[in-house]
């Protein structure tokens, strides 16, 4: 099942805000919450950063990436930081929308809200 994922442009939740597409997730499951649930884990970073390759450089080093998963693409911008780095993106987190099978839900405190 397919899932993809906008993250929110702003965190202040006073003012409107626009959303970014970052990730199409092929999650291997037929349960939309299941596939809610897989987009959700594999689009954070834990021990890595979900949005880089397998392995990537990092001040002049190789690092294997934990949170690297081949079902998830990553579709967004990465951020160049004032040191010309190469940042990947942010976790997927509260408020955050992600498609799938026709509906359109917003990442909840405890799971995910239905909103269309």
């Amino acid at each position: 099942m397919q899932v993809t994922v906008y993250h929110r442009d702003n965190f202040d939740p006073r003012e409107s805000s626009g959303f970014s597409r970052v990730a199409v997730v092929h999650a291997p499951c037929d349960n939309i919450n299941e596939a809610l649930e897989y987009a959700y884990q594999h689009t954070n970073n834990i021990h890595g950063s979900w949005s880089k390759p397998k392995t990537f450089e990092w001040n002049g080093e190789i690092h294997n990436n934990e949170d690297f998963c081949a079902n998830v693409e990553f579709v967004g911008r990465y951020k160049i930081g004032k040191d010309g780095a190469v940042y990947g993106a942010r976790s997927t987190s509260v408020r955050d929308l992600m498609y799938c099978g026709g509906g359109k839900y917003e990442v909840d405190s405890f799971g995910f809200k239905k909103v269309a």
